[in-house]
């Protein structure tokens, strides 16, 4: 290693405090983006008070979940907790005060043998006493459900003793079989195995954001890696396992916070990256920009969005469609540009 990947390994090192940050590739990264890293993580400076204020805010609703799920981690499952997305972007490129939810995400390995283990020994009896007779299911199925299964029901029964669940959805038929949440979860994450939206104003434990809590059966790295966007593969570990450390203030929360490189590329360059080849169609690529697109732009109107679609020839060929678009959108009257975008940006 040089001198220089040297020095510039050891000053992100000491940015973050600790010897390694998970999937920053240190060796790689530019004089740019070591300063931008710099920079978004206060490492240099004072952290602003109104920043504190919304960091302090966040920390105890996370607080808040991670105490509702208590139960299930004495019953003796393993699963770690973390703050994932746009609030986390939203906070490092100083855009804290359009910081409207949070996502939650839970991630679990129904299989480990630890958790195997416990959730086939697990009797519907028990169970329902401990999520205070929350259960969703008939007592003569419990025991035809598999870990995945069960899991979910402990947990969300843990989180409706305490939280209003406004929505839910899972690929499983357990819950739902409504067929545009399958959609809904390959627009998304290509892991993801069930969402939950809270609503903080009607729960019994009011918390200062609502919230959508995730699961996921894979782990934090490969989860994020399938984001729709790359300037939102950031996350935060709220509480794992294998550390049992809890965040418990504004700088440790900021110099908590990890991701992948694409994130500061997309925050350098202001743009919003679309990896066009995670997703397995036009049609879900086109959702992803109709639900994110205008919501995003409004936050960020100075970034641009960029399609990546790999080597697939039918993704090249929108890519271009969907910027000879928005050219000329851009180069209509503003008047005239609301009009376009918002029914269907890629109706092309």
């Amino acid at each position: 290693m040089s001198v220089e990947m040297f020095e510039t390994h050891s000053l992100i090192a000491k940015i973050f405090q600790t010897k390694k940050v998970f999937n920053f590739n240190f060796d790689k990264l530019k004089t740019e983006e070591v300063s931008f890293l710099k920079k978004i993580t206060y490492s240099e400076g004072f952290i602003p008070d109104e920043i504190i204020s919304t960091i302090n805010k966040i920390i105890s609703d996370l607080y808040s979940v991670k105490y509702s799920l208590i139960p299930a981690f004495e019953l003796g499952l393993k699963f770690n907790i973390y703050l994932v997305g746009g609030s986390l972007r939203d906070l490092l490129l100083n855009n804290h005060k359009n910081i409207k939810d949070l996502d939650i995400l839970l991630s679990c390995d129904f299989e480990s043998r630890e958790n195997k283990k416990v959730l086939e020994e697990l009797s519907f009896s028990f169970v329902n006493k401990v999520v205070n007779h929350s259960l969703d299911i008939d007592p003569y199925k419990w025991a035809e459900l598999d870990n995945k299964q069960k899991f979910l029901q402990i947990t969300s029964g843990l989180i409706k003793n305490n939280f209003d669940i406004e929505s839910s959805f899972t690929l499983d038929n357990l819950l739902s079989k409504n067929t545009e949440n399958v959609d809904y979860r390959d627009m998304l994450n290509k892991d993801l195995e069930a969402v939950f939206t809270i609503n903080n104003q009607n729960s019994n434990q009011k918390t200062n954001y609502p919230f959508d809590l995730l699961v996921t059966s894979v782990d934090i790295h490969s989860y994020i890696k399938k984001f729709s966007f790359d300037f939102c593969k950031v996350f935060l570990p709220v509480f794992e396992v294998e550390t049992k450390k809890l965040i418990s203030n504004s700088y440790d929360f900021i110099r908590s916070i990890d991701g992948r490189s694409e994130f500061l590329t997309d925050g350098i360059n202001k743009t919003m990256t679309l990896k066009m080849y995670h997703f397995h169609s036009i049609d879900v690529i086109k959702k992803i920009i109709n639900k994110h697109y205008n919501r995003i732009q409004n936050k960020y109107q100075d970034y641009e969005i960029v399609l990546d679609p790999g080597k697939n020839e039918e993704y090249q060929n929108f890519k271009n469609s969907f910027e000879s678009y928005i050219r000329l959108n851009k180069s209509l009257p503003i008047n005239e540009k609301e009009v376009v975008i918002k029914p269907n940006i890629v109706k092309i």
